[in-house]
Formats: structure tokens, sequence, C-alpha cells
């Protein structure tokens, strides 16, 4: 019998494979940014939106931009595959952990009041007070875990962002981030629809590590 985890894989080949010149080596750096490869210039976008699989695309710090695929719905989480096995769970917007770096974001729990990780928009809170979360991430770096972290929403206001050709009118959000316990501070970015849906973002998970900026080619039919 054929595994979950070989099936994933197979259907990212299948769905590189099929895009015209494109090759599982364009997908193989998404977030393997670490590892110093170099991935095919040309992505052809508008297939991977045609296909049957939703997708986001993927750039780490100035690293190379490429493509994840869904390869799996666990609940409220979506687990998003590289061709090389690299992954990231998202639940709404959020980054909640991953798998394949060379140091992960093992968890994330106590979300029930974040609004980014339930498709809440920012800007339908009554006040910005009510703007506030507080969630606890365990860390491979240096083996933490239970490490809280407190953030406040910011609404820097409406516009209209590009990806990869399509548009979409969004409202940026802003989060700043604190884990006093471990003295790091950092900022999220965030661009939600009307609806709270969470079209691009820029996400720090690891100190001393360049965030991850994520945009949606194709949504999870969830």
């Amino acid at each position: 019998m054929i595994g979950r985890r070989t099936f994933v894989i197979g259907a990212t080949s299948a769905l590189l494979t099929g895009c015209g010149e494109t090759t599982m080596g364009q997908a193989t750096d998404t977030l393997m940014f670490a590892m110093g490869r170099s991935p095919s210039p040309d992505i052809d976008f508008a297939a991977f939106r045609q296909s049957p699989y939703a997708s986001m695309s993927a750039k780490a710090g100035s690293g190379p931009l490429s493509v994840i695929v869904l390869g799996r719905i666990d609940g409220r989480d979506l687990h998003w595959f590289s061709a090389d096995r690299a992954a990231i769970i998202t639940r709404g917007g959020r980054l909640v952990a991953t798998a394949g770096f060379p140091q992960n974001l093992r968890h994330t729990q106590n979300l029930e009041q974040d609004p980014i990780a339930n498709q809440h928009p920012v800007t339908g809170l009554p006040s910005l007070s009510e703007a506030k979360t507080r969630r606890m991430v365990d860390l491979e770096y240096e083996n933490r875990f239970g490490v809280p972290i407190r953030s406040r929403f910011e609404i820097q206001g409406e516009t209209a962002i590009n990806i990869h050709g399509l548009s979409h009118n969004v409202t940026e959000v802003r989060e700043y981030c604190d884990a006093e316990s471990f003295q790091w501070s950092f900022e999220n970015r965030f661009w939600q629809d009307k609806t709270g849906f969470t079209w691009m973002s820029v996400q720090h998970f690891l100190p001393d590590t360049p965030a991850i900026e994520l945009a949606v080619l194709k949504p999870a039919a969830v």
C-alpha cells in the first residue's frame, strides 16, 4: 500500500513535471534555503493556479522564490510540501510549524484568540485593544519549549497587492511580537481580504533566521 507521504511527494512530482519545462528542481529550494541551492529561474505560476492542487509561493529572506503544494489537511491545519520533503504547516494565515529545516518550529498552541489563525478580519474587531493575542511555541532553536509570545496588531490601511500577476484588494496588518523570556522581538506582516483570508504574509518563526514570505496562488478548498 502506498503511504500518505509517498502519495504527497508523488503528486507534487506529477504537478511539477506537467508544467511545461518545469521540473521538480524548481521547487526543491522552497524552504531549504539554507542549503544554498538555486531553483530554475522561471516558474509558470498560471500552471500552478490551473492545477487541481492548492499552492503557495514561498521565499525565505533574500533566497530564491519557489512553490509549495498542499499535501495534507489535518483539521484546520494545512500541510504544504516542497519536492524535497521540506514542509510548513499553516492554520488560517498563521505559520504554526515547520519540518525539514536545519532547525524548526515544532509546535504552536493557544491560538483561540488569534485573528490570523482564525481568519477573523482584524478590521472587524471592535477596537485594537482586542487585537492582542498570546501563543506558546516549541522551538528546536536551543531546544526551547513553551516559549510564550505576546503580540498586538496594527492596521496599516487598505491596499492592492499583486501576487504573480493577479491583483487582490486587501488590508495590511502588522503584528508586533515579543518573547520576553527569550529576548526575541520581531514583526510579522499580513495582507487580509474582507473575509479575513490572508493572501500574503511575511512571518518569522525562529531567532536569527530569515522571515518566510508566503503568497497564495490557489487557495485550499476547505
